[in-house]
């Protein structure tokens, strides 16, 4: 199973410390995946941007935010094994692996046509109901299904490799795809995420996911207010 990189935009703010989106007078280039990782698996984590405009860069926790923001939980050793992992891919990860801003995935669209042929995107999200011993519960299982409603063979170099979950108040979880990736079958192509956050049942998200095609493409894909179903 390879590691899975997270993002979140949703973390507990120290007392005292405000939180604003970062708008800066000036276009601010963001770091690609491959960058993100060289920060998180060593000490180099302010060579990132600050995303928010109230964080000074003498704050005390001005480092924790950046790397919450950022890391999650891939950092270290983790963080090492994933860039070591892409840099092997060689040289090909340009654009494609660069993580989209919240506009991007916002305005992603229910329908994608993709060189004359429209796709669509299907879902399902549960949790187990069951008593867990974990301490926020049992987390949220997602299965994405992208369909293209010509009904012919879809195409093998169209990839599914990234998703997001996105509630209503702004937060967000993300994961790679590719470690679970599945052969196209028939008109479609099904992939699944587990470890998502434990929110709560019946909880409605917007779902996006990435494609990529053999040309480097990007095509973004939404399925709006999902809901989160229990299985007992």
């Amino acid at each position: 199973m390879k590691p899975t990189f997270l993002l979140t935009v949703a973390f507990v703010v120290p007392l005292g410390l405000s939180i604003l989106p970062h708008t800066p007078a000036h276009a601010q280039t963001q770091p690609n995946r491959e960058q993100v990782l060289q920060a998180c698996a060593g000490d180099q984590i302010r060579t990132l941007p600050m995303p928010f405009v109230d964080v000074a860069p003498d704050h005390w926790a001005y480092d924790i935010v950046l790397k919450m923001y950022y890391c999650g939980p891939v950092r270290g050793p983790l963080a090492r094994q994933e860039l070591q992992r892409l840099q092997t891919q060689g040289s090909q990860l340009g654009e494609i692996a660069a993580l989209p801003d919240a506009k991007t995935l916002s305005s992603a669209q229910e329908t994608v046509e993709i060189k004359g042929r429209q796709y669509r995107l299907e879902t399902y999200l549960w949790r187990d109901a069951m008593p867990s011993t974990m301490i926020d519960g049992n987390p949220t299982n997602t299965v994405v299904r992208v369909v293209a409603d010509d009904k012919q063979a879809f195409p093998a170099s169209l990839k599914l490799d990234r998703l997001w979950l996105v509630k209503d108040d702004g937060q967000m979880w993300t994961t790679t795809l590719d470690g679970e990736a599945k052969e196209p079958a028939g008109n479609q192509i099904e992939n699944s995420a587990t470890n998502a956050p434990s929110w709560g049942l019946g909880t409605l998200v917007d779902v996006v996911v990435r494609l990529t095609d053999g040309e480097n493409n990007t095509y973004f894909l939404k399925a709006t207010e999902q809901p989160i179903l229990h299985t007992d």
